[in-house]
Parts: structure tokens; C-alpha cells; sequence
């Protein structure tokens, strides 16, 4: 897909905006910038990330701070997705299910806090990559 964050900008600023679910997956246009665009739209529960290579822990964290409604979000293939964000999930009161599969700077200890700490948690895939070579 070509969508690019002046995409997003143009979905943001389109008066007025019920959106809940957006799926951005492979979009390899969107970076940070976009990240903050879309954490401006309040009404957000579903949200797809998954393999943005150029969004970082930085545009993460706008998501996790400001979609208070988000129930479900996915940033597998996020390769620059850290624990710090995982720590900035705990704003995200809602949020039920988390898919971070091959995200390779992400921990377990990181997992197990967000899973201590957040109670409505029901459901995270959590699979780093794995080195097939012997």
C-alpha cells in the first residue's frame, strides 16, 4: 500500500471522525509522524501496526499514551519497538489484547511486568524471531 502520513493527516483532520478500527499493516510509508497523527483520533479500538519499519518507540508511545479506548493493537514486525514502550502500555486501560511477534528488542521480563501491572490484559503473542541456523 502507498498510504503515507499526510494519509493519515487527511483522515485525522476529516470532521467529524468515529473511527475504530485502523489497520495500517505494511504501510512502510508511515513513520512517527504519522504515529502522532493517528493518536489523535480519541475513538481508535482496533489498531494494526504491524511491520512499519521506519516507527519507533517515539510514535509508539503517543499511541499508548493518548488511545485511551484502544482494546486491541498490533506492532508485530516492529523491529524498533522496545520495553519502553511495552512500560508506556500501561496507560492504555483498555487495551485487552497485544500481538508483538518478531519485535526482537522486546523482553520477556518487559512481558511479564506488562502482565503483572495490567490486569485486563487477556491475550499477548509475544514470538521473537528465531535463528534457524545450527
Amino acid at each position: 500500500m502507498n498510504i503515507t502520513d499526510k494519509c493519515l493527516q487527511a483522515i485525522q483532520s476529516s470532521t467529524p471522525i468515529q473511527l475504530e478500527t485502523l489497520n495500517i499493516a505494511l504501510c512502510k510509508q508511515i513513520t512517527d509522524e504519522g504515529l502522532l497523527t493517528i493518536a489523535l483520533i480519541p475513538s481508535i479500538k482496533i489498531l494494526d501496526l504491524s511491520h512499519l519499519c521506519n516507527i519507533t518507540d517515539t510514535g509508539l508511545k503517543f499511541i499508548a499514551i493518548n488511545l485511551h479506548q484502544l482494546s486491541s493493537l498490533k506492532v508485530d514486525g516492529c523491529v524498533k519497538a522496545t520495553d519502553s514502550f511495552l512500560n508506556r502500555l500501561s496507560f492504555c486501560l483498555s487495551l485487552k489484547e497485544l500481538s508483538c511477534t518478531q519485535c526482537s528488542l522486546l523482553s520477556n521480563e518487559a512481558i511479564d511486568e506488562l502482565l503483572e501491572n495490567h490486569p485486563k490484559i487477556k491475550k499477548i503473542i509475544f514470538i521473537k524471531k528465531v535463528d534457524a541456523t545450527l
